[in-house]
């Protein structure tokens, strides 16, 4: 059971503006008690965050410095996330069907509290420059390291990129850019990418022309980690759209995706380095999209299309399917009321990986059988490891066994109602229960992902048997959220999210998570200057983990609370 825990944080943010420039500055303090039942030393830890904008017709300017020391963890942040969830999301935006899963099973230490967050800082720049008419350049850069006890775990992430536009009146417009970026751990290199992307678009009358071309290449150079991040695609499209006033748009768009990939080789169970790039799979899609506009409130939008796909000479790994995807978007009563609703399906191809867990590793050639200390996780039976940096005698290894082909349903919806523009339609201020009704605000997103190995097309075109037996990975999420704005100086706001996802890609292992997030916070404008807010979160999360072979109620749960 975990201890009740305390974190409290002051903090003062200021600005000040001077011309074109604005300087904003953020200091906090923070002071966490780490079990309230013993008598244990309360933490302290201090933030920082320093940035320059600056903005104009022909160039603008973007630098940021932040720094947050050792155990300094934002309200409603958790030990292990703090701000490298948003360092993540940079650096992964190039996903490759997950090549690389998140996992937050276990990390005992960090949830109980008893190890220390690293100090995190990150330095930022964007920049665009028109030197001529017609001409624009861009670029950023950036770094972001993690300061570690021990300094073999230390961690920096280093990025730039740029891109040159050129755009002329009756001439095709030219874009080329290049991104990339390096993980630096231990101070040796772990893992880069490198992104280039080119475009070229002409417009004549209502058709336009887009041929684009890119290609991503993602090297990992850390072997011992045993993730396998290699990942290479050539990305090629064709793509013509047309309209017809402004209700009617067609656009019909041609793909073609080359992938290659790099095989770890193992030698006596353990991997030792990595093979040549050998292709892994290639996919072709035609599709036709369309947008009708038949009313100002009302846009409905449509897909069609047909996807070839291959990831081998290997009999199954060549599927081909027909593309579909409806959307709906209403928003009538002066948009009081907004529905929009969107449903696709799909087929692709998902990767099979076997995990491995080993007390013996090669170093110089020679098998050495590693000490508590010096691996990551720690044995608890034949079926369970957990994560332990400071005991962990064990390492994970992580290899793509293959890829299948799934069909794949996405579902959205959201619903939001605001009375307050519908009551407001060239009329005075509403009175009476009209005015009560303008005070609230009221939104319900609902989101579903399910990818199956199966032919039942029509069962799961009716939304039926979802997470099933032949269900690779399924995520349903729903969340609703209460708005009250009594005046323009008062708003009080009631969020509740839920979420489920089941998850088989590894060892056909079953790994379900529950979790639900509730968040209140209250808004209140003193003054033109002076401004008071105040948040309350929690958080609760529950994980089934089921491997074949063991009895269905054989489970594994994790729950972690939230902070306020």
């Amino acid at each position: 059971m975990l201890p009740p825990t305390r974190r409290e944080i002051v903090g003062l943010d200021s600005s000040y503006r001077w011309g074109p420039f604005r300087l904003e500055g953020l200091w906090a303090l923070s002071r966490h008690d780490r079990n309230l039942l013993a008598e244990e030393p309360i933490s302290e830890a201090i933030a920082w965050r320093l940035g320059l904008r600056a903005e104009e017709p022909r160039w603008s300017l973007d630098a940021s410095a932040e720094r947050l020391g050792a155990d300094y963890v934002p309200i409603g942040a958790t030990g292990a996330g703090r701000r490298s969830y948003a360092y993540g999301e940079e650096f992964a935006a190039e996903r490759f069907g997950d090549a690389l899963l998140s996992s937050e099973v276990a990390f005992p230490s960090r949830t109980l509290g008893a190890e220390e967050p690293p100090a995190e800082g990150r330095y930022s720049l964007r920049w665009s420059l028109e030197p001529l008419r017609g001409i624009t350049l861009s670029g950023n850069g950036g770094l972001t390291y993690r300061d570690q006890e021990e300094d073999s775990q230390d961690e920096t992430i280093r990025t730039y990129g740029g891109q040159i536009r050129w755009q002329r009146r009756r001439w095709p417009t030219l874009r080329l850019g290049r991104q990339w970026a390096e993980v630096i751990t231990g101070g040796a290199r772990d893992f880069s990418k490198d992104h280039w992307t080119g475009e070229l678009s002409y417009r004549w009358q209502s058709a336009e022309l887009l041929l684009s071309r890119s290609r991503f290449l993602a090297n990992d150079e850390a072997i011992a980690d045993g993730v396998d991040r290699n990942r290479s695609q050539d990305r090629s499209q064709v793509q013509i759209t047309t309209g017809w006033g402004e209700r009617l748009l067609l656009r019909g768009r041609y793909e073609l995706e080359e992938n290659r990939r790099r095989e770890p080789i193992v030698t006596a169970g353990l991997p030792v380095g990595y093979g040549p790039w050998e292709p892994a799979g290639v996919g072709r899609t035609l599709s036709l999209e369309t947008s009708w506009q038949p009313h100002r409130e009302l846009r409905l939008s449509g897909r069609l299309g047909r996807r070839e796909l291959s990831a081998g000479e290997e009999e199954g790994t060549r599927v081909s399917a027909l593309l579909t995807s409806l959307s709906v978007h209403a928003s009538p009563l002066a948009r009081a009321l907004t529905l929009h609703a969107e449903y696709g399906l799909d087929r692709r191809l998902t990767s099979r990986r076997e995990e491995i867990f080993t007390n013996v590793i090669l170093v110089d050639g020679r098998p050495l059988r590693l000490k508590p200390g010096q691996g990551t996780h720690v044995r608890v039976d034949e079926f369970h490891y957990l994560e332990d940096p400071e005991e962990g005698d064990y390492v994970r290894v992580v290899r793509t066994l293959s890829d299948v082909p799934v069909l794949a349903l996405e579902s959205q919806f959201h619903l939001g109602v605001e009375p307050r523009r519908y009551f407001q339609r060239g009329s005075p201020e509403p009175e009476g229960w009209r005015q009560l009704l303008s005070m609230l605000r009221w939104n319900l997103d609902w989101t579903l992902i399910e990818e199956q190995e199966t032919e039942a097309v029509s069962r799961l075109l009716r939304m039926e048997a979802l997470r099933s037996e032949r269900t690779v990975y399924g995520s349903e999420s729903i969340g609703s959220r209460w708005s009250l704005q009594p005046n323009e100086s008062w708003t009080l706001d009631w969020e509740d999210r839920r979420l489920v996802t089941l998850n088989r890609r590894f060892n056909q292992e079953s790994r379900s998570v529950r979790a639900r997030t509730a968040l209140r916070s209250a808004r209140w404008r003193v003054t033109e200057r002076w401004t008071l807010e105040g948040q309350w979160e929690r958080r609760t999360s529950s994980e089934r983990m089921t491997t074949p072979g063991e009895e269905p109620g054989t489970t594994v749960p994790a729950e972690s609370p939230g902070s306020g």
